[in-house]
């Protein structure tokens, strides 16, 4: 039997929170379907930045943390009936240059891509040619990159142009909070120009502005709807065309409930996560008039082009 769709997850949880109510639809009816998350793999203990180690520390008090992601997946797994991979790669935090220094801490996560990555760039791009090679008629999907996670634009940048269907979904959680996330992070941006990180600090009573506290204002402040429309602006309106699908939301409560590490650190707790997902799923509803929770995917309808690579020019380590 052939796979029928496959979800290209930048980590573990990306997929089940932005599609997870159209993956249990494609499962009812009988279709398979294949998770696969990239960024996986667990650092070396030694090799963790302070910054890493504060926010494994918000994610479980585990040993391992990236061991337990994965154990949370593969219940998301199981009971969506979904098949899955996780490739070795490690996620922006761990990531290193050739001489040992972390490429990506604090807001630079939501940035531009190091061009020290050109080698991670290829490696992705050769392993979904195999997917598509592997599987040449199921639809693939790939993060929007609304946010601009660097690891969701490594995503996206390597598999935009594959052959075969073709389908973008809207960043979950990313999306949901609208215009609030891009003018943080552009202030946390300017204040690091002037010598100044507080997103880099682990330290709360260091600076006000850290990323625990960060983390706190998105627990309590309500969700904001201009997310979707935001994503609208991101794809423009000439060469896309949206899809919107209509989900059983508690359903989708409940798979994304088998995070419960991520739960914890984005939201702060269950609650914040269902007001989000209502405010979200409602919102894309609304804008065809209808008082129904939906997910959207956008296909494009010319080529996306990409960005020249720049050369390789180090060896990280995954």
């Amino acid at each position: 039997m052939t796979i029928d769709h496959i979800y290209l997850s930048p980590h573990l949880d990306d997929a089940v929170f932005s599609c997870g109510g159209l993956i249990r639809q494609q499962r009812a009816r009988g279709e398979r379907v294949l998770v696969v998350t990239v960024f996986t793999e667990s650092p070396p203990p030694e090799s963790l930045s302070t910054f890493a180690r504060t926010m494994q520390r918000v994610w479980t008090d585990q040993l391992d943390p990236l061991a337990v992601r994965r154990a949370e997946d593969e219940a998301a797994m199981r009971a969506l009936g979904a098949e899955f991979i996780h490739l070795s790669h490690y996620s922006a935090m761990y990531r290193t240059d050739a001489d040992g220094r972390h490429l990506y801490q604090g807001v630079s996560m939501f940035g531009k891509v190091n061009p020290d990555e050109s080698d991670l760039a290829q490696t992705l791009a050769a392993q979904f040619a195999r997917l598509r090679l592997d599987h040449p008629t199921a639809t693939m999907y790939i993060p929007l990159t609304v946010g601009n996670h660097v690891d969701h634009q490594q995503v996206n940048l390597a598999a935009r142009n594959l052959p075969g269907p073709l389908r973008y979904y809207e960043d979950f959680p990313y999306v949901v909070f609208g215009v609030l996330a891009p003018l943080v992070f552009r202030l946390m941006g300017f204040l690091g120009r002037l010598g100044v990180r507080p997103m880099d600090n682990p330290d709360m009573k260091a600076h006000p502005l850290t990323w625990p506290a960060l983390l706190k204002a998105f627990h309590t402040a309500p969700p904001l709807v201009s997310g979707p429309k935001r994503a609208q602006r991101q794809v423009g309106r000439h060469i896309w065309e949206a899809q919107l699908y209509p989900i059983d939301l508690v359903a989708k409560l409940q798979d994304t409930l088998h995070y419960p590490s991520q739960v914890r650190m984005v939201f702060g707790n269950e609650y914040n996560l269902q007001r989000a997902l209502e405010a979200y799923a409602l919102s894309l509803g609304q804008t065809l008039g209808l008082n129904i929770p939906h997910e959207r995917l956008w296909t494009a309808l010319a080529p996306v082009p990409v960005p020249a690579q720049p050369p390789l020019t180090t060896k990280n380590p995954r």
